[in-house]
């Protein structure tokens, strides 16, 4: 039996885990690739890994884009149904085509959603090409008892990044507030400021800026990118 295991915790590195799972799932199935996708809370499918047999042209569809219900109708069917699917005949199955399968030039293919926190979170598809005959009822099993794996997996990764996020927005506020109650000066201060700022949003560039009047301001600090610039 493949060894499905998920690390319970993450540092960060969430693709290699998944691509791995993808890997073992594309075998254990005796599919041609499979893909894994993020679901967002408003139903737009994230690529996340593709594994298998996949040439350039296929992985730049399905990396250059996401998919969401009113162009993909594998996606409509999943989100719609909240359940798995499988087709011997992808081309000629409107419940699911058009969709990702056609632009893969997939003949069979099963999808499964990833459910976590009472919704989907994620949907694992595996293909297969030059081959008509559906997934086994025992091949679906599997790909849904994977899919708790990968449930597991985004969620961990999502509580990780929000603690993360946390840690930083707590070291940024100290900081602060040391700039504030030592004797800096007011420039070092603001650089302070403006650095914890770009920190703890990601942004390129930071300005802090001072109200003279009622039409302009004047910029006091910046760092990185700035609209000056």
């Amino acid at each position: 039996m493949p060894d499905f295991a998920l690390p319970t915790h993450y540092s960060g590195d969430l693709r290699r885990a998944l691509n791995r799972v993808a890997w073992e799932l594309t075998i254990s199935l005796d599919a041609d690739a499979s893909l894994i996708y993020w679901v967002t809370d408003d139903g737009l499918c994230v690529p996340l890994v593709a594994s298998g047999v996949i040439n350039d042209e296929e992985r730049k569809a399905v990396f250059s884009t996401s998919l969401d219900s009113s162009t993909d109708l594998l996606v409509d069917f999943i989100l719609t149904n909240l359940r798995s699917v499988s087709s011997g005949s992808v081309s000629s199955d409107h419940r699911i085509s058009p969709s990702i399968l056609t632009q893969l030039k997939a003949d069979a293919a099963l999808a499964v959603p990833v459910m976590g926190n009472n919704r989907i979170t994620g949907l694992v598809i595996a293909i297969r090409k030059g081959r008509y005959d559906p997934f086994s009822m025992n091949q679906l099993s599997l790909a849904e008892a994977v899919s708790g794996s990968i449930a597991l997996a985004l969620e961990n990764a999502q509580l990780y990044q929000a603690t993360r996020d946390r840690l930083i927005e707590t070291q940024s506020i100290h900081q602060v507030t040391l700039a504030l109650l030592q004797k800096l000066e007011l420039d070092e201060v603001l650089e302070i400021v403006c650095t914890e700022a770009r920190r703890l949003t990601s942004a390129r560039g930071s300005s802090i800026g001072l109200v003279e009047g009622e039409e302009w301001l004047r910029i006091m600090h910046s760092t990185g990118e700035t609209l000056e610039k």
